[in-house]
């Protein structure tokens, strides 16, 4: 069609030409130019997609609240496991830029941390504390060309900015069967960072509430709450009333370990969250729920090296292997192992995922096949949850108040 046009363009203008001026004898001889000789427009290259960035390249930024020496658990789990990762894509330590804030940083200087890795080039960028979300995200609208993701939280973009979140659930299920199966005064502590305010911490709470009713169905399992993720004199106040009350096995779920720091150090056995740290707790340790960030951060860095910018709504859980129960107390294998047996029946999908990760593609068995020669054991029903609380009847909950240190005369 193109040719076809500029052909009746050039008539068209010789018919002008000609209306407004004879030809003279030597444009008379000029022979005409036929259509496969017309001069045609240089084709137009399609644009072409950047190429992958090297690994060389790629700088990735984390800002945290406090720091790894303060016992922060979620900050030690984080670093660990983005390192580790990097590692993986051929990334350097030297590209990982770490920016760490004051527990009592404001917006501004927890803008500044983030905007400091903008500056230093940054194109993946990380909130390591669930505090941040709501500053990440009005930066993320400055910065489309850069990506970002927090921990936890919902208010993300979904262009250039995401979550990303593990849930403890079914490992703590496992860490309250442990507690009270080792507990011999029938009842056990468990610091949360929130109340009932925060379905995932409650999540957390009635399922370890739950792997201790089903050890031990007389449990009654003690809650501090201590109104932050990572408020390490809150944990270890609670930890000491938790004890007070006659809890001798203490759990939790924090971003700190103070609290289990402080039960260990005080003689009592702990069931711990986040990372393990026996030099911390001296042996007192019997299990642990742990992170594992590794297979989110691959993903993020993949997404990097192929400019791909996207925010996605990640979440993994001890399913998919991402929560991970460590038990440290030999004794407690056989109660363990029977936890485990019902922590199946409480998410019967476990088998199907399993298969289904090992490439299994043989046909389903049916029922006849799978069907056991003897009779199941009966599942133990979980205690009741109060409708206004929202937490399990075996559930006793009790607020922290940070006390403000006594100051001597002198002091003053």
């Amino acid at each position: 069609m193109k040719k076809r046009w500029i052909l009746l363009s050039l008539v068209f203008a010789l018919l002008i030409g000609g209306c407004a001026a004879p030809a003279s004898e030597t444009d008379s001889q000029t022979e005409p130019v036929s259509e496969t000789e017309q001069p045609t427009e240089a084709p137009t290259e399609a644009p072409t997609e950047a190429p992958d960035l090297l690994p060389a390249e790629v700088k990735v930024g984390m800002v945290f609240l406090g720091t790894e020496d303060e016992g922060n658990v979620l900050a030690q789990s984080l670093r660990r496991d983005l390192t580790e990762a990097a590692l993986l894509a051929g990334v350097g330590e030297d590209q990982l830029i770490w920016k760490y804030n004051d527990r009592e940083a404001d917006w501004t200087q927890i803008e500044e941390s983030i905007l400091a890795c903008v500056d230093e080039g940054c194109q993946l960028i990380f909130g390591g504390s669930r505090e941040y979300e709501a500053v990440i995200a009005a930066i993320a609208e400055e910065y489309p060309d850069v990506m970002f993701a927090c921990v936890g939280g919902s208010l993300m973009n979904g262009t250039n900015s995401g979550t990303f979140d593990i849930s403890l659930a079914a490992a703590q299920y496992l860490c309250g069967a442990a507690a009270a199966a080792a507990s011999s005064s029938g009842r056990i502590g468990f610091l949360a960072a929130k109340d009932n305010t925060d379905e995932e911490v409650t999540a957390g709470v009635n399922a370890f509430a739950y792997g201790a009713w089903s050890v031990n169905t007389d449990v009654i399992v003690d809650v501090g709450i201590t109104g932050r993720w990572y408020l390490p004199e809150a944990e270890e106040q609670g930890a000491g009333e938790l004890a007070a009350l006659g809890c001798d096995v203490i759990g939790g779920y924090t971003d700190g370990n103070a609290g289990a720091a402080r039960a260990a150090a005080d003689g009592h056995l702990v069931v711990a969250a986040g990372v393990e740290n026996e030099e911390i707790y001296g042996g007192r340790a019997i299990a642990y729920a742990l992170y594992d960030w590794t297979e989110y951060f691959s993903l993020k860095l993949s997404q990097v090296i192929g400019r791909d910018i996207t925010g996605e709504a990640w979440a993994g859980d001890y399913y998919g292997g991402e929560a991970v129960f460590a038990l440290r107390d030999s004794a407690l294998e056989e109660i363990l192992a029977q936890a485990a047996d019902r922590l199946q029946q409480w998410n019967p999908n476990i088998e199907v995922e399993e298969t289904e990760a090992e490439g299994q593609t043989e046909p389903a068995a049916t029922q006849e096949e799978t069907e056991p020669e003897t009779e199941p054991e009966e599942t133990i029903a979980p205690p009741e949850v109060d409708e206004e609380t929202g937490y399990l009847s075996n559930v006793r909950v009790h607020y922290i108040e940070v006390k403000e240190p006594e100051t001597t005369e002198a002091e003053e």
